[in-house]
């Protein structure tokens, strides 16, 4: 295959396409400038000077573009080393990682080189190197992406017309390998813009442009024989070509190259075992690959349903992505789009469409891909609605449980927490007026007093397993027992009671948190082993004259519970099915309309909860290392993230002077992270004190 067009009319064709999507505002007296009024005013030029053949346009239209630079020179483009390192390394961990069109060490160099020259002041001069084209449109892609900001997006804007600005000067200057790479720039910036032009014309541009240098006839070489240039030439055609594949396919269009049009070798594999960590070149082999067998399944429609799994089934034992775990999400969602791929041709074939060339059968996969992999994937995108990913805080350690306060005894209760086991578990935290911290010890039967100052002190320890407390009107703490029931503790005499240990004669699956109410009335949940194989755990009321009342008896495993600002609301965590309900609480004293309020992923799901004034819910996730903070009606607003290296944060309460230092249990490290939070918590203890 050859190309339609000369080198000059490919330059010329791609200057034309990104002018026309192509404008930016100057100086405030010349007011919005077009590029294609600077192309047209390079023609002018063109003849005028009698200019002649490639060299002479592109040179007159640099001409043209440094005349409006000058003009317009109170508006250069003032970029920090500080704050432009930032984008460049994003662009290489978010970008070259799937699209890895030129090497990310000739990327840095290049930006070495720009902000060189930027630090020069040069204020009449452009600069005229393919460099800055590639670095701003680097820089570009990844401020579009995080455009949070009118200012954001303007940057962003403002380095995409400058990189257009300075693309004749990179066809001229620049050699044939940095022309491609410099049109592949822009292809890629549409692809996440949707001001960047058409993705689909730029990327026809940038493959004709390489077609018309013969990228895609280049002769086979002997391993370790290719010379860095042309590594990067072999690299550079096999990205265009799955981006040709990919997009292509998603808008229904022929492709631009076919595969029996290319002799170029593909890129070979670097790693030699499972346990050898993938450079980019073993992904990209990975990804031609994937998007050949794409192709493949695409094509054969009325192929039985057996030999489409064969191929999955195939493809999930040949491919070496999954032998690294850092490329965990790029396998999912690779799996995924052969999955979503594979559906479609079986839905083709049972309806009877013909073929898939204008269905859009790759637009079904990549939508249906995002979906799975969002609901699959945590390492794609924390959000579990429409909602952008909350602002993350990280907490502070506040203290670590010292080794004279740890218990070395063997305990029954250690089950499966072997291995990060630190002969302790914290949980129930609770503070009282004195700033004290309060925490139980499940395995070892203790309770613990932290004051002010961080010196601590074992207060009782029992035969038993506490684990959730809540602060009674009568200063008397109400403790969630696993193996005992519903126990008192008094701090005056730091003794033990029973309170209920039984409900009409048997014994509790295994009572975990408690809180109670500004009536004194106590609620707390019966967990045990209860799952979603045992939808049986139970939410109790305990009133003040001894009526036991059930408000809940299919949980799945409910955990921690919260009671909203006003006691309307009872918020229950379901850890096994990874929710937390809501139920409406009525003056008669039941319950109705209960529905999942919040849901999460992960291997354990919420536990502890927590309230504070404004009635914003805060949820600890000990599988996720979080506290993830939404407001009443559910709308995430904070990820509170674990300040040390566990993860294991179970339960949270508000205490402090103000009442507004958010103390958090890691409980398998023994340590206790704290959070400033801009408002105080509730604590019922101090509503039952207030309306003595």
């Amino acid at each position: 295959m050859s190309s339609m067009y000369t080198t000059s009319q490919i330059d010329n064709l791609a200057l034309s396409t990104i002018a026309a999507e192509v404008s930016y505002t100057q100086t405030p007296s010349a007011g919005q400038l077009c590029i294609t009024q600077l192309i047209n005013a390079a023609f002018a030029a063109k003849e005028e000077t009698g200019a002649t053949g490639r060299q002479g346009e592109l040179y007159e239209m640099q001409k043209a573009l440094e005349i409006k630079h000058a003009e317009g020179a109170a508006e250069r483009l003032c970029l920090s080393r500080d704050a432009a390192s930032p984008l460049l390394r994003m662009y290489v961990q978010r970008v070259l990682i799937r699209i890895p069109f030129i090497e990310p060490d000739v990327l840095m160099q290049s930006f070495e080189f720009v902000m060189t020259e930027h630090s020069q002041e040069r204020e009449t001069q452009p600069p005229q190197s393919f460099q800055h084209v590639l670095v701003y449109l680097a820089m570009a892609t990844v401020a579009v992406t995080a455009s949070t900001t009118a200012e954001m997006a303007r940057f962003a804007a403002q380095l995409h017309a400058r990189a257009a600005c300075l693309l004749p000067s990179a066809l001229v200057k620049g050699d044939s390998l940095a022309a491609v790479q410099c049109l592949t720039s822009f292809a890629i910036y549409g692809l996440f813009s949707l001001r960047g032009g058409s993705t689909w014309h730029l990327l026809g541009i940038a493959i004709t442009k390489a077609i018309s240098l013969g990228l895609h006839r280049l002769q086979g070489s002997l391993p370790g024989d290719e010379s860095p240039q042309r590594s990067d030439t072999k690299r550079l055609f096999w990205v265009l070509y799955l981006l040709d594949r990919d997009i292509s396919g998603s808008l229904g269009k022929p492709v631009t190259i076919r595969d029996c049009d290319i002799s170029t070798p593909k890129i070979q594999r670097c790693a030699t075992g499972a346990d050898i960590e993938l450079h980019d070149g073993d992904i990209l082999a990975e990804l031609v690959d994937h998007s050949q067998l794409m192709q493949e399944i695409q094509r054969d429609v009325q192929k039985p349903d057996i030999y489409f799994s064969t191929i999955l089934d195939a493809w999930r034992q040949g491919s070496w992505l999954h032998r690294v775990q850092a490329q965990d999400e790029l396998t999912l969602r690779l799996q995924c789009r052969l999955l979503t791929s594979i559906y479609h041709q079986r839905l083709l074939k049972s309806i009877s469409i013909p073929g898939p060339g204008g269905s859009n059968s790759l637009l079904l996969s990549e939508t249906l891909t995002d979906c799975f992999v969002r609901r699959c994937s945590p390492g794609i995108d924390l959000s579990m609605n429409f909602f952008a990913p909350p602002p993350t805080i990280d907490a502070q350690l506040w203290l670590t449980v010292p080794p004279e306060l740890r218990c070395h005894d063997e305990s029954e209760w250690r089950g499966g927490f072997t291995g990060g086991y630190e002969n302790i578990f914290l949980e129930g935290p609770t503070t009282d007026d004195q700033g004290n911290l309060w925490v139980t010890d499940i395995p070892h039967g203790r309770i613990l007093k932290f004051d002010i100052n961080r010196n601590g002190v074992e207060c009782v320890k029992f035969d038993g397993e506490p684990n959730g407390m809540a602060i009674r009107r009568d200063g008397k703490f109400v403790v969630a027992d696993y193996k005992q029931g519903i126990l008192l503790f008094d701090p005056a005499t730091n003794t033990i009671s029973p309170l209920l240990t039984r409900r009409n004669l048997e014994r509790f699956k295994g009572p975990n948190d408690v809180i109670v109410d500004s009536r004194d009335n106590i609620y707390f949940t019966d967990q045990g082993q209860t799952s979603m194989a045992d939808p049986t755990g139970k939410v109790y009321r305990l009133g003040p004259d001894g009526r036991l009342d059930v408000l809940i008896s299919n949980g799945v495993s409910p955990n921690g519970l919260v009671l909203s600002p006003d006691e309307r609301f009872l918020y229950v965590a379901m850890t096994r099915s990874n929710d937390v309900w809501r139920l409406p609480l009525h003056e008669d004293g039941s319950t109705s309309k209960v529905g999942v309020f919040f849901r999460s992923f992960g291997n354990a799901g919420p536990d502890g909860l927590a309230v504070d004034d404004e009635g914003n819910v805060f949820m600890c996730h000990p599988s996720l290392a979080s506290v993830f903070v939404v407001d009443r009606q559910g709308m995430p607003k904070v990820r509170i993230a674990s300040g040390t290296d566990g993860i294991n944060l179970t339960n949270c309460t508000f205490g402090g002077v103000d009442g507004k230092t958010l103390f958090i249990t890691d409980s398998l490290k023994g340590n206790i992270q704290t959070v400033q939070w801009h408002c105080a918590g509730i604590r019922q203890w101090r509503k039952a004190a207030s309306s003595t």
